[in-house]
């Protein structure tokens, strides 16, 4: 047997995993080669050790991981919450873009070419007020559709962080209370001077 066998052999051993037909070989060779066996000799020093030794964490070792396990997790929703945000604002500007140029290319032009079309060459004063009701109703679906966007956007926006709209809120309401306490507060101490 060469050492390199042998190393393979000592670890079968300490795995508890050797034959014991290698391990009469593996002892054969310990016998014979001396770098093998003080190789051996340290290794079943270490394992003893760790079978009569039990190591014990720190006392604060469960906090430690448990605070750092929360700091990721704070992290992780943090970069979710700052992707999200950016999504959403790419998509709120998207839409505006969108909604602006849809008006730009057919409704503005379409309206202002309704406009002066009817302006010069109405007939009658009916050509004219129904031209106006239609440049009219075309200006109002625009700005629905574009209000109808927004709103859409502002509905998801709302479902996906109402939690914070709701923090908003009541820092709000106490912010507002807090300015009406010391408002009282400052007329009572200024008539009682």
């Amino acid at each position: 047997m060469n050492c390199s066998s042998a190393n393979e052999y000592i670890m079968k051993f300490f795995d508890g995993k050797c034959s014991d037909i290698e391990y009469e070989e593996l002892k054969n060779h310990l016998y014979e080669c001396e770098e093998c066996k003080k190789a051996f000799d340290e290794l079943d020093e270490i394992f003893n050790i760790l079978k009569t030794e039990e190591v014990e964490p720190p006392e604060n070792f469960e906090a430690e991981v448990m605070k750092k396990v929360e700091a990721y997790e704070r992290k992780r929703k943090k970069k979710a919450e700052i992707f999200m945000i950016t999504v959403y604002s790419i998509a709120t500007a998207a839409v505006v873009a969108l909604t602006m140029l849809l008006v730009s290319s057919s409704g503005i032009d379409a309206v202002w070419r309704d406009i002066t079309e009817t302006i010069t060459s109405f007939e009658s004063f009916k050509d004219f007020t129904s031209a106006v009701g239609d440049v009219t109703g075309k200006f109002f679906i625009i700005v629905l559709a574009t209000a109808r966007a927004l709103f859409d956007v502002g509905v998801v926006i709302i479902n996906e962080y109402y939690y914070i709209i709701v923090a908003v809120g009541i820092l709000f309401v106490l912010a507002h209370r807090t300015f009406v306490y010391l408002t009282n507060r400052s007329r009572s101490n200024g008539g009682a001077s």
